[in-house]
This record gives structure tokens, sequence and C-alpha cells, in this order.
């Protein structure tokens, strides 16, 4: 009776989101109870037309009528769960996005520290003040590899920038470091434990890039 429920409900709503006989549709409504007057004159729908198609002795009304709420039901939760994937993803990307911005940050708080000739600075400048300057930064990404600590932040794992030249990854390397030296010890330890692997970003190559700064072949 359960898949005979499913059946005539995908029937009913076969062709959902088409124009043509749109009007005359009938869906059930996930954004409120399965009570509700729209989903009541559905719920009717489906269950006259198990009776009409399956006949009127072969399951009670009441069996028939819990089979389409569980699928209601199945619907309701399917979409939850879509929602919450995309809530998810989203949260995700906008971490993602405001660690690049505080790395970004801290590197331009760095320049004037760090031991650097005026020329590595100017270089450093180029890349970190130019408009586009996120694109060159390097993401961070949770290491689930790695067994968190019960206290403190969580490791995070930095991968491979292919496209990044050495001279400015030599520059990261020294305003990161200058940027660790003016830490205190605490704000140290509260800092996030990060593992450079060789293993390859799928970030792509910024574009109008400066020649010494990535490789463009």
């Amino acid at each position: 009776y359960k898949n005979a429920a499913r059946k005539v409900c995908k029937e009913l709503t076969k062709g959902e989101g088409q124009e043509e006989d749109q009007e005359n549709q009938l869906n059930f409504d996930l954004s409120v109870s399965f009570n509700s007057p729209e989903n009541k004159t559905m719920a009717r729908r489906v269950l006259k037309e198990v009776r009409s198609v399956y006949g009127k002795d072969k399951w009670t009304k009441a069996v028939i009528k819990s089979a389409v709420h569980q699928y209601w039901k199945s619907l309701r939760d399917d979409r939850t769960r879509k929602t919450n994937k995309k809530f998810e993803e989203h949260r995700s990307q906008m971490k993602q996005q405001n660690r690049l911005k505080r790395k970004l940050s801290r590197r331009l708080s760095s320049l004037e520290k760090a031991i650097l000739s005026d020329n590595d600075k100017e270089k450093a400048r180029e890349i970190f003040c130019s408009p586009n300057a996120i694109d060159f930064m390097s993401s961070e990404e949770s290491d689930n590899d790695d067994p968190a600590s019960s206290r403190g932040p969580k490791p995070r794992k930095v991968r491979k920038l292919v496209w990044e030249k050495s001279k400015l990854k030599n520059l990261k390397a020294k305003l990161d470091e200058a940027y660790l030296e003016g830490l205190s010890e605490k704000q140290r330890r509260a800092s996030a434990r990060l593992t450079r692997t060789e293993e390859p970003s799928v970030r792509p190559c910024p574009t109008n890039g400066p020649r010494w700064a990535i490789r463009t072949e």
C-alpha cells in the first residue's frame, strides 16, 4: 500500500514546474502542516485515485491515509536535508572567505615589521594591495586526518598553489613569520595550527598577476 500511494502521488504531481497544466496541478505544500487545507485536498485526491486504481476493498481509507502521510513526511524531510546542505555549504564558503580576508589583513599589517628589502616590500604591496589580493591567498581547510584537540582551535591544512612561484611563497612565509613573532604566548596558543601539504589546491591562477609571482604556462 505504501508503494501504491507513492506511485499515485508521483503520477498526480508529474510534470511539476512545467507551464502546461500547472494551474490545475495538485501538489503537496511542504511549508505547512500535513493537516493544512491544501494538503488535505491533495491527500483526498490521492486516496480517491488509489481506490480507483487498486479497488476499494484492497486497503482501508485509514491505511491509505497513513501511507500518504508517510510519503509527505519523506518529501518534507528530503527538502529539509537539501536546504540544510545548501546552508552548510554557504556557511563553509563564508568561513573560508573570512579566513582569507583575515590572512590578507595579517600580512599587510606585518609588511613594515618584516625583514625585507625595499624591493621585496614593493613586490609584496603589488600583490597584497591589488584589487584581487585574496585570489593570491592559499585557503585553509579543516584537517580531518589530524585529530583535533579537545581544547583550542582545530588544526587546518594548507594545500599547495601549483601556480605560485617561489618568490611569492617566500614573501608570504616572511610576512607570516613576522606576524607570529608579534604575538604573545597566549595568542599563539589560540592560533590554529597549520599543516602545509604537497596536495595541490584547486584554487585557479589569478588573472593579470605579475610574472615574478605566478606561473602562466
